[in-house]
């Protein structure tokens, strides 16, 4: 009933010639895009831009986080995602923190997390 539409299912047997051919277009395909240019243009200020999406790659140390407490820095993260594993909670909940600034008990200490 679903012949045809729903399914991926190829009938005709390729051959080992059409393998062979399908190969060379790839491998050309490759070939033709590693000669192009970089997408990526290093900026005079240390930011790398991305031609064809117009915009600057992320800055990977801006997403460095910090917990601290009123005595100060306890931790340092490199990800959300570190944070919330040391903390046992999910990424979510690092993110909410963050953006509502929400304090939290961690260790017997009232705790904040900000971006470095």
């Amino acid at each position: 009933m679903n012949n045809n539409r729903l399914s991926t299912y190829s009938s005709k047997q390729v051959s080992a010639k059409d393998k062979l051919r399908d190969r060379a277009a790839l491998i050309a395909d490759i070939t033709e895009l590693l000669s192009r240019p970089s997408n990526y243009e290093p900026m005079q200020d240390g930011r790398i831009w991305i031609k064809s999406e117009c915009r600057y790659l992320r800055d990977v140390k801006s997403t460095a986080v910090e917990l601290f407490s009123q005595e100060g820095v306890i931790e340092t993260f490199h990800s959300m995602t570190d944070c919330a594993k040391y903390l046992g909670v999910s990424r979510s909940t690092i993110y909410l923190r963050l953006t509502k600034t929400l304090s939290f008990p961690f260790q017997n200490k009232t705790c904040w997390v900000k971006l470095r």
